[in-house]
């Protein structure tokens, strides 16, 4: 008989406070993505006591050395920190914009949609040389739907980019086909207008029922109009009402 070969031993599965000291020991010793995966532990209460004050601890360290998503991180919690509002205090707002930064410029692509959330909203604390616009495009291609939908906006409206509802339409596809909820309202809003494509109240339907099948109200309202009127959809004037209500 041909000689078998021997079984490999069974992997031993670390159980979730293994892991966590696995992870502390790497990260004390220095490992930055041991030190932001001890971070996210630590705020998710993973293996350990949940603790807000030590998963930002774990992630600055990381981010002091250059790991982009801890870098995002700790820009993100400042920017969405409800306690210390971003307009009125530079300090906070200079920080949050030198941390999305340092992520935006290593190509993290969330990062890129934040630095062009700073500059749209009159939040860069320095003369920045890129415009929303030149952020915004940076990220949507790499697929950040976020981003796709704001830069449909800015075509759709004309504010930052050249009124194009061509260019608007294919970006709100873009995030739509992600599950972008607004991205959808709005393209039923331009078939239903007729706004860069020949208006089709069936094709708005359609997208409103996407909106709506995710509980938007914006959707909800205007399927609702759609029924009531009988446009795009057989009219019926009790599930008009009924989402209504639910709008």
């Amino acid at each position: 008989d041909e000689p078998q070969e021997a079984e490999a031993p069974p992997k031993h599965t670390l159980t979730i406070t293994q892991q966590f000291a696995e992870t502390e020991l790497k990260a004390r010793f220095g490992d930055k993505d041991a030190q932001f995966a001890l971070g996210e532990m630590y705020e998710r209460g993973q293996g350990v006591i949940q603790s807000s004050s030590k998963a930002k601890e774990w992630n600055v360290k990381a981010a002091n050395q250059g790991h982009a998503a801890a870098e995002y991180a700790e820009g993100q919690r400042l920017l969405t920190n409800e306690s210390i509002p971003i307009r009125q205090n530079f300090s906070v707002q200079w920080s949050a914009w030198k941390w999305l930064l340092k992520a935006a410029r290593q190509g993290y692509a969330a990062a890129q949609y934040g630095v062009g959330y700073m500059l749209s909203e009159g939040l860069c604390p320095e003369p920045h040389g890129q415009t929303a616009f030149d952020w915004y495009h940076k990220a949507a291609a790499q697929g950040y739907a976020a981003a796709q939908y704001s830069l449909g906006k800015m075509y759709y409206n004309g504010k930052g980019a050249t009124k194009n509802f061509s260019m608007a339409m294919d970006m709100y596809l873009m995030a739509a086909n992600q599950g972008h909820v607004s991205a959808t309202n709005y393209i039923g809003r331009m078939y239903c207008i007729g706004q860069g494509v020949t208006q089709n109240y069936f094709t708005a339907a359609e997208w409103y029922q996407k909106g709506a099948a995710q509980g938007d109200g914006e959707a909800l309202y205007a399927l609702a109009v759609l029924y009531e009127t009988g446009l795009g959809v057989p009219e019926d004037a009790n599930k008009a009402i009924e989402l209504y209500q639910k709008a």
